[in-house]
């Protein structure tokens, strides 16, 4: 009697053994974890990758890229594993080059749901000083300006209209009238307090909480309104912020939290707090976020998966400030966090944007 009790207890369990022991068909990508990132107990059937793929699909985590390499930016979806062959791409804009300029290098990109544009838009800036405006229904170009200043790096539409980009290598801010081509306002920024003070301006970044424009570049973050007329705007400075780590690289938001921006430096991807002024590492994966020196973009969803390029050695191609790998870390709810590496071979990616028209 005792062994039939035995027997019946182990045909009892054994579906249970059978599901748990179920391989997961993921598809193809990398994935990397620290020993004491890995999950201890985990009372569900599934794997921490099946657990974070799960939390990227739930809802979308699209993001936006330049790839330098085939002079286009792209949307992607993150929960797509296998990124060859544009399997991720969900959108495409490469401009029709006849009449236009190579537009390889392509740097700052963004998207606005833009009232005076009343649709939503794609916003970015490229070489020979010039910025652009395209409709994301038609890829049609709505506004191309002019004299952006000598290598545009960021860009940002404010809701009425107004255009701005900021150059890194002369460290000018242009700021363009609802429609204008040519700059209704410039200012040249220093982006250090060392001995060379060089001009640079990486970032801008409208704020409409606190009603200011961000702007980043060196070691320096700092506040502008915007003054005068929606006709004739110019920048007065509000604030200056010296960062922890020198040479700021993106300025963008915290999606979710509307009193935090992320900003990458040679020490990482750091927050700054509006409320406090204080920078710190206080978000979610921020172990993944300080990993890399040199991070050409990132960005940060409201559930907190944070995603970036990041360039090394091991990792840059084509240019030495282009990789064809897009990081991301998200935070699993056992408190660990998964880390998937996916690799485009045929690209060649600069900066990043989550894909969201809101501005946080």
């Amino acid at each position: 009697m005792k062994k039939f009790f035995v027997i019946l207890l182990i045909l009892l369990m054994l579906p249970s053994l059978v599901c748990c022991t179920k391989t997961p068909t993921l598809g193809t990508y990398t994935s990397s974890s620290s020993d004491d990132e890995k999950e201890t107990t985990d009372t569900s059937n599934a794997t921490p990758e099946e657990i974070a793929l799960g939390i990227l699909s739930k809802t979308k985590h699209h993001v936006g890229l330049c790839d330098q390499k085939n002079g286009r930016i792209i949307i992607c979806d993150l929960a797509e594993t296998d990124w060859t062959n544009d399997n991720a791409v969900v959108w495409e804009y490469k401009h029709n080059t006849q009449g236009h300029e190579n537009y390889g290098w392509i740097a700052g990109i963004k998207f606005r749901d833009n009232d005076f544009y009343t649709q939503e838009v794609l916003i970015f800036c490229a070489p020979r000083s010039k910025g652009y405006i395209v409709s994301m229904a038609t890829k049609e170009v709505l506004l191309e300006v002019q004299d952006a200043g000598v290598n545009p790096h960021s860009v940002e539409l404010l809701p009425n209209g107004i255009f701005i980009v900021g150059s890194s290598n002369d460290g000018r801010v242009a700021v363009y009238a609802p429609g204008r081509t040519s700059p209704s306002f410039t200012v040249t920024l220093n982006g250090s307090n060392n001995s060379t003070n060089s001009p640079d301006v990486h970032g801008v970044l409208w704020d409409p909480k606190y009603e200011v424009l961000w702007v980043a570049g060196g070691s320096i973050l700092r506040s502008f309104k915007v003054d005068g007329t929606v006709d004739n705007p110019r920048l007065v400075l509000v604030d200056t912020y010296y960062a922890p780590h020198g040479s700021i690289h993106d300025l963008t938001p915290i999606y979710g939290d509307p009193d935090g921006l992320l900003l990458t430096t040679t020490g990482g991807i750091i927050k700054f707090d509006k409320v406090n002024k204080k920078f710190s590492y206080d978000y979610s994966c921020s172990i993944s976020g300080r990993a890399f020196g040199y991070v050409p973009g990132c960005g940060l969803y409201a559930d907190g998966v944070l995603t970036f390029t990041a360039i090394t050695s091991e990792t840059k191609v084509y240019q030495d400030w282009d990789t064809n790998i897009v990081f991301v870390c998200v935070p699993l709810p056992n408190g660990k966090r998964m880390i998937f590496q996916h690799k485009a071979p045929k690209d060649a990616y600069y900066k990043l944007r989550i894909f969201d028209t809101n501005y946080q």
